[in-house]
């Protein structure tokens, strides 16, 4: 059964590899700074990438990392300014 809920966990960086997660719901509890799509989850669901950045742009995600896109992808969300 895929997590849910991010509320209490809160993590700065969230590894996704069950592709039955539902990436807007979880985001709506916690935003980390860093989400990787990985395994499983970007093995089956790589086609749905641009409907993944509408939704990770929605909560601040601008930078796609530097992940060779064959085996995962990545996204960070600019740090506020100390």
């Amino acid at each position: 059964r895929p997590i849910t809920s991010l509320a209490n966990h809160r993590p700065d960086v969230l590894n996704l590899a069950d592709p039955q997660c539902d990436v807007d719901a979880l985001l709506a509890d916690h935003v980390p700074q860093t989400i990787l799509f990985t395994g499983p989850f970007w093995c089956d669901r790589y086609g749905e990438r641009a409907a993944f950045e509408r939704i990770l742009a929605r909560y601040g995600f601008g930078e796609r990392l530097t992940i060779d896109p064959l085996t995962a992808a990545g996204y960070r969300r600019p740090k506020a300014a100390p």
